[in-house]
Parts: C-alpha cells; sequence; structure tokens
C-alpha cells in the first residue's frame, strides 16, 4: 500500500517536531567564498572523535553553503547567548544592519566573539538524505567559559538558565 503525498508531509512535520524536542547549540558554519567571508545558521553539529579530532556539520543539499564551501576549510561558530541576532542574520531571517565583526587570522574566516569556534580542513562529505554530513578535521580550536551558549528548542531561541 502506498502513502499518499498528504500523509507522508504529516509524518515529516510531525517527526521535525519530536526532534525539536532535543535541544542544540546554536552554530554559524564560516567560509570563505569569492575571497569574502560567508557563513550560515546550522544547529545540527556534533563532535565525532578525538583522534583524529573530527567534528561534524549537516547542511541542506539545496542550500549555496552546500556548494560554495566543497573542499574549502570552515569554522563552526558556536553562538553565545546574547548572539541571536547573528542566528538570524545567517539563517536569512535577521535585520540587515547587523554588524558581522570578522576575525581573519586563521585558515577560514570566524565570528569574532563567538562562545566557541572550530576551525576545520575538509575530511569527508556524505549524502545524507535532504542533507549533506560534512566532516571536518579541527586545526584550531577556542572555547570561551565567560559567557553561556544561545540553545535551540521546540523550534525557538533560548538561553541557559
Amino acid at each position: 500500500m502506498a502513502i499518499s503525498n498528504s500523509k507522508t508531509r504529516t509524518n515529516v512535520r510531525l517527526l521535525r517536531d519530536a526532534l525539536a524536542n532535543f535541544a542544540t547549540g546554536v552554530t554559524v558554519v564560516a567560509y570563505d567564498h569569492d575571497g569574502a567571508p560567508a557563513g550560515i545558521t546550522v544547529s545540527s553539529f556534533t563532535s565525532v572523535s578525538l583522534d583524529p579530532a573530527l567534528v561534524l556539520v549537516n547542511l541542506q543539499k539545496d542550500s549555496r553553503a552546500a556548494t560554495n564551501m566543497d573542499g574549502k576549510h570552515f569554522t563552526i561558530n558556536v553562538l553565545a547567548n546574547d548572539q541571536l541576532p547573528l542566528a538570524m542574520q545567517f539563517a536569512g531571517g535577521g535585520e540587515q544592519d547587523v554588524v558581522v565583526q570578522w576575525d581573519h587570522s586563521g585558515t577560514a574566516p570566524r565570528l569574532a566573539d563567538a562562545h566557541a569556534y572550530y576551525t576545520c580542513r575538509p575530511w569527508a562529505t556524505y549524502d545524507g538524505g535532504d542533507h549533506l554530513i560534512v566532516v571536518g578535521e579541527v586545526i584550531d580550536y577556542h572555547s570561551d567559559d565567560e559567557s553561556d551558549p544561545l540553545v535551540f528548542h521546540q523550534s525557538r531561541f533560548k538561553e541557559i538558565c
């Protein structure tokens, strides 16, 4: 018996709602595109291995980043709880007057005041359905213990209390 398209869409929505109950950090994945920094907001980020040091992000296949990042170094910037405007800016829904402060001292651009960052060289990319699973080898990192991270839970941005 075939499942109708409307039932499939309903199941996808129900699954998405169920997955939204898992709280995640919020990141901006930054990379160089045509000589200028670019980025995309991503909440699907995790560590993979400590030896070698590997992390991954998932990118929608139809996103510009999925094409423009291919084979390039990138930085995963974990956002602090006061950086919601940056999250919105790189998700495509932000104010146009948000000033982004970039740090260009590494092999990939990074946000100047991120809660943490992990600069990566490309390791592997895998097909993940409607996403690409992008694995990077961490070549530089830093964490700020003075701030709290921005969190995404139940389709809303939240602060840790």
